[in-house]
């Protein structure tokens, strides 16, 4: 007989079964069609799960910025320069870029005047920091560079960057808050 496909069965008499089936090339045609109509379902419902990703992904983007927003609004005001520097673990993924984004988020919030913008977050076993400056703040002389080695001295890290945009991490995690207080 060789390969077959059983399409249906079904009692004929008390204790006497009917079975209709496939063999041969037939049965192997209709596997190919079945496995071909699978593989159709499953591309579909892959782009239709990775469409309700960027659908998530995009509302927690949004809930991001507006908490982020929430936060700023809260900012510290010293000698007209506002001050954030936040603990925002629990908020973000675990990976380092989502701290970036979020002070690019903060940076875009006080777009017309100077604003230092610091957050941290544990990260695995991690403690990782980020500092970010407006326009204005590097036009007065600020530098994201400085502020964060300072930082990363407290909390016994390293840290460096650019004028605008830096980071620093340490394996000391307990002193993550000490380092935002300061």
């Amino acid at each position: 007989i060789g390969l077959f496909k059983i399409l249906n069965e079904s009692s004929i008499a008390k204790g006497i079964r009917r079975i209709e089936a496939l063999c041969g090339r037939l049965a192997y045609k209709r596997f190919v069609e079945k496995i071909t109509e699978y593989e159709a379902k499953l591309i579909s419902y892959e782009e239709k799960i990775k469409n309700k990703d960027k659908e998530i992904e995009g509302l927690r983007r949004e809930i991001l910025r507006k908490e982020f927003k929430i936060r700023c609004q809260k900012a510290k005001d010293i000698e007209g320069i506002k001050l954030i520097s936040e603990d925002i673990t629990g908020l973000i993924a675990a990976v380092p870029e989502n701290l970036r984004i979020a002070v690019d988020s903060m940076r875009e919030f006080f777009n017309k005047g100077p604003a230092v913008i610091v957050v941290g977050a544990r990260l695995q076993n991690k403690a990782r920091l980020v500092c970010g400056l407006t326009e204005q703040a590097k036009n007065i002389g600020l530098s994201a560079d400085k502020i964060i080695k300072k930082m990363a001295n407290i909390f016994e890290g390293v840290g460096g960057g650019n004028v605008m945009l830096s980071e620093a991490g340490t394996k000391e995690v307990s002193k993550l808050k000490e380092a935002l207080d300061s």
